[in-house]
């Protein structure tokens, strides 16, 4: 691989150098082999640690740009070399995909049937032929290339968020090239698609943050509130078109992991108490704006029938009528509507892995809570989990001591001491 030196400055100022280079992998079943973007931080004879970012979607890369992440990147470049994958589709990495916008048009009511006909259609427009190198499958046999190109026999992973469900991929498939793993995070084989049962969860955590602080008595009310609003009267949204309470749903559902996305709702509530639509707005063209890679993966990833069952007896139950059908739309409705099928049930069985593997989790973490761990079963024996109270899904690298413990364990296997928590998160007043 051939390495260019590139200098990257943080929002406060601060530089520091990177090498960049790249790529070339198979990209079965099409003919043209596709190239994917990698940059490296630390010395190159120090043991590899493949970074592998969230999303599904996100430039690993891109997140060297980010001040807490970069900070822990270069503490652990100290003694390791720190490899940043842009998995396929992801960042600059091939295949490139782009989309249409979704059709919004003045009038238009953002209902649940209406907004489910729109992805669909978005679905339909994409290009459909590259949908199949955009798996989690595929990009776990990159890996083993890449860890050769890069001169070595074994590499240590590092995932966050959906990184933690391509680490297990990486995992199965191709375990004999991994060493030791870092999951911030808990994303299994079959928990693609959340509970709707746990989303309330998070709200009611959130809810009770919120009392505590003095800034709302009853927060789970009041957003049911706001969906009878604007499903009595939705709001209109620069397009023209018109939100229903269920915008405000898969916009809260999108916030509820994010501690500094649900610090505002208490701001969110009052403006449309008052009839304003800008965070709403911001929130769902966030939601509307994502790349055709995050449906290619999770439509690959999909869910066994069973999950899907549960998930749907939950959204009708009327405890949790605040989330109901929010918490993974547009899917499973939309499937292979980006061209990307489900992989056979055999990918989502429970994973079977002896490798020593740490994981991080938040206690206010909706996206990839905890929970989750409960449903790994007893096939991963060397798994070490310590949650950090008061961390949401952003903030997996918010405590110093968990930062040592992550970085010691990568590099000298050495038990993580646990017994982590930083400050809790505040909300921004209405």
């Amino acid at each position: 691989m051939d390495w260019k030196t590139q200098e990257i400055t943080l929002k406060d100022g601060q530089s520091f150098s990177v090498e960049r280079s790249s790529l070339v992998v198979d990209s079965f079943p099409i003919a043209s082999p596709i190239r994917l973007q990698v940059a490296r931080l630390g010395s190159p004879s120090s043991p590899p640690v493949i970074f592998l970012a969230g999303g599904p979607g996100d430039s690993s890369i891109a997140w060297l740009n980010h001040p807490p992440f970069a900070k822990l990147f270069r503490k652990a470049a100290e003694n390791l070399q720190i490899i940043f994958l842009d998995q396929r589709g992801c960042g600059e990495s091939e295949p490139l995909q782009r989309s249409s916008p979704l059709a919004l048009a003045p009038g238009l009511i953002l209902d649940q049937p209406t907004l489910l006909r729109l992805f669909r259609e978005q679905g339909e427009a994409a290009p459909r032929e590259l949908a199949p190198l955009l798996t989690p499958v595929q990009s776990a046999r990159d890996i083993p290339i890449l860890i050769h190109a890069l001169g070595f026999a074994k590499a240590h992973l590092w995932g966050y968020s959906y990184g933690t469900h391509l680490s297990q991929a990486i995992l199965r498939y191709a375990g004999d090239w991994i060493d030791h793993v870092v999951l911030c995070g808990f994303e299994g084989p079959d928990q693609t698609f959340k509970y709707p049962s746990l989303i309330h969860s998070q709200f009611a955590k959130i809810a009770t943050l919120a009392q505590s602080q003095g800034v709302s008595d009853n927060l789970l009310a009041e957003i049911e509130e706001s969906i009878d609003i604007l499903n009595t009267n939705p709001l209109p949204l620069s397009s023209g078109s018109l939100a229903t309470g269920f915008v405000l749903q898969i916009v809260l559902a999108s916030w509820s992991g994010l501690a500094n996305r649900f610090n505002m709702i208490p701001r969110l509530i009052a403006e449309i108490r008052r009839g304003e639509a800008t965070l709403l707005e911001q929130g769902f063209l966030k939601l509307a704006e994502r790349r055709p890679v995050f449906y290619c993966k999770d439509s690959a990833s999909f869910a066994t029938k069973e999950r899907l069952a549960e998930i749907s007896r939950q959204a009708k139950n009327p405890k949790f009528r605040l989330i109901q059908d929010s918490a993974n739309f547009p899917f499973p409705e939309i499937g292979g509507s980006y061209g990307s099928m489900p992989l056979p049930d055999s990918f989502r069985e429970p994973l079977a892995s002896d490798h020593p593997i740490f994981c991080l989790t938040g206690s206010l973490d909706g996206f990839t809570p905890s929970e989750n761990l409960g449903e790994r079963g007893d096939g991963l024996p060397n798994l070490i989990h310590h949650e950090i109270e008061n961390a949401s899904h952003s903030d997996l690298v918010a405590c110093d001591q968990a930062n040592e413990d992550l970085v010691e364990f990568l590099g000298t296997g050495r038990t993580p001491k646990g017994g982590y928590s930083i400050a809790e998160p505040r909300f921004r007043p209405a």
